[in-house]
């Protein structure tokens, strides 16, 4: 593959041209907080003191130039930038002094000392006429005085530019002029305006601009600002009458006792209109209480690396419309709105970033869309998103819209915390296309619903997110895992070409394409990996606006669910609401342009351990007599006889159903009240087309009490079992329907067992375990227990795993013999049991620092070659698996 070269060459052109910035005729000007403005600046011996005095000499500046900063010390103000650099010759901010001090800080803080008693727990300082627009303590941002205190309250009715809310918001005439109200507007929106009138709970701001979506019934609401509700602790809020600034410190402590600092800057560094050829390096950001970058305009060549931004109000870097410009490696931390903000990049590269912890306060940052991301490039072509690390973000990890993009190799883990209806990785809309989403790991997507109106909202958060309109992608080599759901390709979508992809243990679905009746998909799905570890979470879903509508080519896929055989759900709408079609692999790819070369799971388990089982409560579900068979009842047009049809063992009993609602059921039962049933049999049916047997729980008044499951049926004989609860805390004369959900069909069934059971939960992904390498170099994990991968192939000692690559094994055992080839070498750092019940023979290595026990049943063997480094505790031991 060459698309890392693609990366490697944008970053050289990137490198090249900051290497080209040093002019023979450049100047550098030296700042430092020992120094004057009333040095020439020109020197290290002679160097400036504030923000204040580059900002006056401005005009100085010429291309080629550099402005920086002494290490260790911080700088508090705003540069307003006004002069551009050349595409050979940029103006450069940076650093100077010894590397082994921190790098200099541009803050917007301003550190608050002094503080007295107001009434109670409160308390204040004067402040003048300075805005605040947040207050750290301890560097933790606190509260800006809100009602409700936490959550949201609820809009009972609005429109642009008013909202009325729940009761509980009644006020007097004007109580709330002069604060903010701040509405989840939608699922994934939040917006926010300044309240110029209320009346009771009815609050008014100006309509126009609009927000992204009217606030209406029922989605959230709360109101920030106002002095009144400065009422628990961990509160702050700017009394504009006073000019006090009043605390209510976290844990009721003297806010004296506190490092306390308010952001009293908007920017770090602003630009005019249409400044380019910019570097920015080795710099801190912190307390900006909007940007700390902002380039305005239409610029290029915005070079910004290896800085740090920190408790960041709005953005940490934003490029309104760029061209040739990069954002790399740098560190983001508590940025209220969007780590990376771009609209319109064109040849952009933002890359090798750690941010973390960004839009996590709702309804701040940005008012409406494209907030609270952790990299957002809205629009463009030709943009490189890759290898950053990304972790803990309120709404997208990385949205990229446009034109033949590459987002590849980023570590997503933890987006969606704030909003639902949104992906770790996501992309929107007609304009993109022919882009690349490669080898991204994507994780722990799961979303947030406070404020959202229940009867509308979506409740998804989804892995990686092809959203409406899209064409030509490639979307390959990612791993979502253990999110809400693994990927969606919305409707109309089409010609995407979706490959070897692993999605694992995504709680709803691994993989969903939905499709309208005007779509014309021609997707092409090959060689991905489907691993569903809930019972009602199916590998694949297909849903579409009519029955008709085929998703594309499929060819060699996995559908793996271990704890149910139903791997696909068909769902189409016609004009009467939706159609659901549950479907085996064979009958997907036979009936609903599955396509072929198609995998299911060969481990078929309980998602519980069963540790006991009570009486049989169908002992006549063997069928070993014609009596026991005539003893079942048929209901609807089914026909039942007692048969010895081939595949299962010896007698059975058949069904013939001619119309639909027809079926089955044994005599009646009695359950205990809570109580958990183990259901097992044998099946098989006369056409590939069957479909699912549908097993109902009946009460005594022949009421369907639950759905027990949907069983796919297929030609050759199968087995099937469900652990489930009655609904009902005991119930008599209670019966199991076996129902098929087509006619026209005869199926078989044999060895019925209904029986009381107690189980022990386990977690499954300690069985079904997803091993993963986002690190840059190859990575040998040792393996502890008796492993087996997706195809039963065995795996001992230790797997390998190529940079940002992944693999699913099946563990068996936690408890095998290991012979010489099986015990695998032990890095550095290794802490890990090996267990055997008999033998152990080792003739491996073990690094530094480790921590390795063997422990084997009856002997524990070192062989010539087996060797252990200084520093390493090595144990060997007699107790087998205990």
């Amino acid at each position: 593959m060459n698309y890392p070269l693609l990366y490697c060459f944008k970053v050289f052109v990137a490198i090249g041209l900051v290497l080209q910035s040093f002019s023979i005729y450049a100047t550098n000007y030296y700042i430092s907080a020992a120094g004057s403005n009333a040095n020439n600046g020109t020197s290290s011996a002679l160097p400036w003191q504030t923000i204040v005095k580059i900002n006056a000499s401005m005009s100085l500046f010429q291309p080629g130039d550099s402005i920086l900063f002494r290490r260790g010390d911080t700088f508090r103000g705003q540069i307003l930038l006004t002069k551009s650099g050349s595409s050979t010759n940029k103006i450069v901010f940076g650093a100077y002094g010894s590397g082994s001090l921190p790098i200099p800080i541009l803050s917007g803080g301003q550190q608050v000392s002094g503080w007295s008693v107001l009434s109670g727990n409160k308390y204040k300082v004067a402040m003048g006429s300075t805005p605040v627009y947040f207050l750290f303590a301890n560097e933790n941002i606190q509260t800006l005085a809100r009602f409700p205190n936490t959550g949201m309250g609820v809009i009972q009715s609005g429109s642009q530019g008013t909202a009325t809310g729940e009761s509980s918001f009644n006020r007097s005439t004007n109580y709330w002029q002069g604060g903010t109200v701040r509405i989840r507007t939608s699922d994934f929106t939040y917006d926010f305006r300044g309240i110029t009138s209320s009346n009771g709970a009815t609050v008014n701001w100006p309509a126009s601009p609009g927000m992204s979506y009217a606030p209406s019934a029922n989605w959230g609401m709360y109101i920030d600002g106002i002095v009144g509700e400065l009422d628990v602790a961990g509160e702050w809020v700017k009394n504009t009458s006073t000019n006090d600034l009043e605390f209510w410190a976290p844990n009721s402590v003297n806010p004296n006792t506190l490092s306390t600092i308010a952001s009293v800057e908007e920017y770090g560094i602003r630009t005019t209109d249409n400044v380019s050829n910019i570097t920015v390096r080795n710099l801190q950001f912190q307390y900006q209480g909007l940007d700390a970058l902002l380039f305005n305009g239409t610029t290029t060549g915005i070079l910004v690396e290896n800085c740090v931004f920190r408790n960041i109000g709005s953005c940490g870097v934003e490029l309104v419309t760029s061209t040739n410009s990069a954002v790399n490696s740098n560190t983001f931390r508590n940025v209220l709105g969007a780590a990376i903000s771009t609209f319109n990049s064109n040849t952009g590269t933002y890359a090798l970033n750690d941010i973390r912890k960004i839009g996590l306060v709702r309804g701040y940052g940005y008012s409406g869309l494209n907030n609270m991301e952790g990299i957002v490039c809205w629009g463009g072509f030709n943009n490189y998103i890759g290898y950053n690390k990304i972790d803990s973000v309120g709404q997208h990890g990385i949205r990229s819209d446009g034109e033949q993009n590459y987002v590849q190799h980023n570590t997503i883990n933890n987006a969606v915390m704030l909003t639902c209806d949104a992906g770790g990785l996501y992309s929107w809309g007609s304009a993109s296309k022919n882009s690349f989403y490669q080898y991204n790991f994507v994780s722990n997507c799961n979303g947030d619903f406070i404020g959202t109106n229940p009867a509308v909202s979506i409740p998804v958060a989804i892995g990686i997110y092809i959203d409406n309109d899209q064409f030509n992608h490639t979307i390959q080599y990612n791993v979502a895992y253990n999110n809400g759901e693994g990927m969606l390709i919305n409707t109309n979508n089409s010609s995407h070409k979706i490959q070897f992809n692993t999605l694992y243990n995504n709680k709803f679905f691994q993989l969903l394409v939905g499709l309208s009746s005007t779509d014309a998909p021609n997707h092409l799905i090959e060689n991905n990996t489907m691993y569903s570890l809930s019972e009602s979470a199916p590998p694949l879903i297909a849903q579409r606006d009519a029955a008709n509508v085929q998703v594309g080519t499929f060819s060699n896929n996995y559908f793996i669910n271990p704890f149910n055989k139903l791997v696909v759900r068909n769902t189409y709408n016609p004009s009467g609401g939706y159609v659901t079609t549950n479907s085996s692999l064979k009958r997907f790819e036979s009936s609903f342009g599955g396509g072929s070369g198609g995998k299911i799971s060969k481990w078929y388990s309980l998602p519980e351990d069963v540790v006991s089982t009570g009486a049989e409560l169908i002992p006549t579900g063997n069928f070993n007599t014609t009596t026991e068979a005539n003893n079942w009842q048929t209901f609807g047009s089914a026909t039942r006889s007692f048969s010895n049809a081939a595949g299962l063992s010896g007698s059975n009993l058949e069904v013939s159903v001619s119309g639909g609602g027809s079926g089955v059921y044994p005599p009646t039962f009695n359950l205990a009240a809570s109580q958990k049933y183990l259901l097992t049999f044998n099946s098989k049916t006369n056409t590939i087309n069957t479909g699912v047997l549908r097993i109902q729980e009946q009460g005594g008044g022949f009421g369907i009490l639950s759905q027990i499951g949907f069983f796919p049926q297929e030609t050759s004989t199968d087995y099937y079992q469900k652990i489930f609860t009655t609904p009902v805390s005991g119930s008599n004369n209670e019966r199991l329907n076996f129902q098929p959900d087509v006619a026209g069909i005869v199926f078989n069934i044999d060895n019925v067992s209904l029986k009381p059971v107690t189980t022990t939960p386990y977690d499954p992904t300690t069985r079904h375990q997803l091993f993963t390498n986002t690190g840059y170099t190859p990575l040998t994990i040792p393996l502890s227990g008796s492993f087996f991968d997706i195809d039963s192939v065995a795996v001992v000692g230790s797997i390998t795993l190529a940079p940002f690559t992944s693999k699913i094994l099946i563990k068996v055992s936690d408890c095998v013999d290991y012979t010489v080839a099986t015990v695998p070498n032990y890095p550095n750092g290794t802490a890990i049991t090996l267990k055997a019940p008999n033998t152990i023979a080792a003739a491996n290595s073990i690094g530094t620092n480790a921590n390795v026990t063997y422990q084997a049943g009856k002997s524990v063997t070192l062989l010539p070659g087996f060797k252990v480094e200084k520093t390493t505790v090595f144990r060997a031991q007699l107790g087998g698996c205990n």
